[in-house]
């Protein structure tokens, strides 16, 4: 059973002015497995290149929904912290306990203060570093760990995993053990090249190295919420990780033969790879990769 929620704040708009419905973004519910749920928003990526960026509202969140209470992981920006109360309430939930950050990118914690008024803010501890840097105190995690940590809520053990320097150095996965669920923040983002944050402790080869120990922990029909896109199954994960190890074996094969990030731009990527690209476009990827591999 699916439940969604639109949220239309446009329509009390509309009388004045007739296109403004069309700019509030929309934000959906729905049931993943379990007592898990994701809030994301119903805009393509795509759709968002090089257009209005007012209506993409962060990363996906997971939900867990129970009788112990709500745990968030992720918070979106801000400006959309009422419609995700809005879409929690809208499948039995109330303000969360607990909140958990995949990492420290304002896309997926910029609401932390709206969220700690009542609840518990988590993070791995490079990423509460991080946090402490551009973000108000209300937002910085009060709980960290290095390694892993364990929440145990709403009748199963939550699981919170550190991968090191892969989309930045402090990210964290979630994994849901009894409904088979997890969250991966931007270690996947299903259907688009992938952000790797350099400046924050990012790394092409960790990016790949990290998800390729994820793959080989999971079970078969796990069902995975990435950062960005929609929710995946173990197959997916496996072919968005095929495609970044072959679009890395093709660009650091061409630095090999000495040739330059502008000449490797223009050569462009593996035609089967050429239009995964929406947050980043294939240029930005290929000089991600070159920086990295340069270092």
């Amino acid at each position: 059973m699916i439940k969604t929620y639109f949220l239309f704040l446009g329509l009390l708009l509309s009388s004045f002015c007739p296109y403004a419905a069309e700019k509030i973004p929309r934000i959906t519910v729905s049931e993943v497995a379990g007592n898990i749920y994701i809030i994301e928003s119903s805009h393509d990526h795509n759709a968002l290149v090089g257009s209005d960026w007012d209506n993409f509202s962060g990363g996906n969140i997971g939900l867990s929904i129970g009788k112990d209470g709500v745990l968030i992981v992720d918070t979106k920006y801000t400006k959309f912290a009422d419609e995700v109360k809005a879409a929690i309430d809208s499948v039995g939930g109330d303000a969360p306990k607990f909140i958990l950050d995949t990492h420290s990118h304002d896309d997926h914690m910029n609401a932390n203060p709206v969220f700690s008024e009542q609840g518990t803010v988590i993070a791995h501890s490079k990423a509460r570093t991080r946090i402490m840097e551009k973000q108000p105190k209300e937002a910085w995690p009060v709980i960290t760990f290095d390694d892993k940590i364990s929440i145990h809520l709403n009748g199963e053990e939550i699981k919170v995993l550190h991968y090191p320097n892969g989309h930045t150095d402090g990210d964290a996965v979630i994994f849901f053990t009894k409904s088979n669920v997890m969250h991966m923040g931007d270690l996947f983002f299903n259907g688009y090249l992938p952000f790797i944050d350099l400046d924050s402790g990012g790394d092409v080869k960790g990016y790949v190295n990290n998800i390729d120990s994820i793959l080989a922990s999971l079970p078969d029909d796990v069902r995975i919420i990435p950062g960005h896109g929609p929710v995946a199954s173990k197959s997916d994960l496996g072919n968005y990780h095929r495609m970044l190890q072959d679009i890395i074996a093709l660009v650091t094969s061409q630095m090999h033969a000495g040739k330059s990030l502008e000449t490797i731009k223009q050569m462009g990527l593996q035609k089967e790879w050429s239009k995964a690209w929406g947050m980043v476009s294939t240029d930005s990827f290929i000089e991600t990769i070159y920086k990295s591999y340069s270092r």
